[in-house]
């Protein structure tokens, strides 16, 4: 495809322009991925991003229709995966400044909504089941208390490096800084102490197994041969999004949890169908659902969701601290952390409550505190207005020894 002013975009050009006009990491990394889907179907090297110019806009649009029904009739997807897919081609499209397509005839051939049963969250019961799991690993262990404790999304765990984690002693606690190198979606989020011990339980066996663990190595690293010292040392490599969602999935099959589905079609084996718990989300869910039937502040829950909370975050900004421990009218992030933790220990569950009733008592006395003023000024507001009301010198006289000898003023003041 030729511009008006004649030039070609190169590959890299084209690549360029689709990714960086993108938003966030998130939608980057999934427009990507869906437009290489697009590619693989064409038979197109996924780095050939020029070859998707070669049609023509009739026979391209002829493509990108028979494109939708496959994935409709043979791949049997979702009309929400389907649509999502076919966004990614229209952006792409778009920022290539490639004319001619009627997008409005595109549209027609995408299927009508689905009807799908509604998701919940794991309980605390699924979960621990999931942990109670003999042959669970160290680092699937990690993974499930990380995401049951911070909400982190499944994409973001996949690019947490051990610079991403802060330790708070005062609470055993973790702090995560999620997507560090956005300046748009960064954000911060807490595990509990239980995730914690986890995740340093891991790391210490990578350690003793040889790795040489650095501020930028990946938090959690893919299966490697433990008796082969040079992969143990030199062949790092993070986790990616499908092998999270694969570990996630078998245990929460292993586990009786999710039921494994049978193949809809002979060319879809997976048989892809939506149950009642999404593997990788319902953590998120239970993380959500469960700081907010613990009270903490709404704003603080999204904020730790790394959800955007639009015009609000101009102006609410709180501390790091803040968001932690809350304050006498918003509960933080601590106030959850008995019912985040799935497998607590007796001397863990009653050093949190202390905390907690510390922190509440703090609270009540500034409360009693604010309202002793408040009454005082009150007093003081109501004496001032009697004294002006007074002329003589007497009168005030007078006032002044009733307030002595009620203790409001000492004799040497009066």
């Amino acid at each position: 495809m030729i511009l008006e002013n004649d030039y070609k975009l190169t590959a890299q050009e084209l690549y360029r322009r689709f990714i960086s006009s993108l938003p966030s990491e998130v939608t980057k990394e999934f427009y990507q991925r869906w437009l290489h889907y697009f590619m693989d179907w064409l038979q197109i090297h996924r780095e050939e991003y020029d070859r998707l110019l070669d049609y023509n806009p009739r026979m391209l649009q002829s493509k990108i229709i028979d494109y939708i029904i496959w994935m409709k009739d043979e791949k049997k997807l979702s009309s929400s995966s389907i649509k999502i897919r076919i966004a990614a081609l229209h952006h792409f499209y778009d920022m290539a400044e490639y004319e001619g397509l009627k997008w409005k005839i595109i549209e027609k051939f995408k299927p009508e909504s689905d009807i799908v049963a509604e998701d919940r969250p794991y309980t605390k019961e699924e979960i621990a089941k999931m942990l109670d799991n003999t042959l669970i690993s160290k680092r699937d262990r990690a993974i499930i208390l990380l995401f049951a404790s911070s909400g982190i999304r499944e994409g973001a765990l996949t690019k947490l490096t051990m610079k991403d984690l802060t330790s708070i002693e005062k609470y055993n606690i973790h702090m995560l800084t999620v997507y560090r190198k956005s300046k748009r979606d960064k954000y911060i989020t807490f595990c509990s102490s239980e995730a914690k011990r986890a995740i340093d339980d891991y790391v210490l066996w990578r350690q003793k197994l040889g790795e040489k663990l650095t501020a930028d190595s990946p938090v959690f690293r893919r299966s490697f041969n433990k008796k082969d010292v040079l992969q143990i040392r030199n062949v790092i490599k993070p986790l990616s999004r499908h092998g999270v969602a694969y570990i996630i999935r078998s245990i929460a099959i292993s586990a009786g949890i999710i039921q494994k589905m049978k193949p809809q079609t002979e060319t879809d084996a997976r048989g892809r169908c939506r149950g009642e718990i999404m593997a990788v989300h319902g953590l998120r869910k239970f993380f959500d659902t469960t700081c907010e039937m613990a009270g903490v502040d709404t704003l603080f829950v999204e904020m730790l969701m790394g959800h955007k909370i639009g015009l609000k975050k101009s102006y609410f900004k709180p501390t790091e601290t803040e968001i932690l421990e809350g304050n006498n009218k918003k509960k933080g992030y601590i106030e959850a952390i008995p019912a985040l933790t799935i497998q607590v220990t007796r001397e863990e569950n009653e050093k949190l409550r202390g905390e907690l009733e510390l922190l509440n008592k703090r609270d009540n006395e500034l409360n009693v505190m604010k309202e002793q003023v408040v009454s005082m000024q009150s007093q003081m507001q109501a004496v001032l207005s009697i004294l002006s009301s007074i002329n003589t010198h007497e009168g005030k006289q007078e006032i002044a020894r009733e307030l002595i000898l009620n203790g409001v003023y000492r004799e040497e003041e009066a």
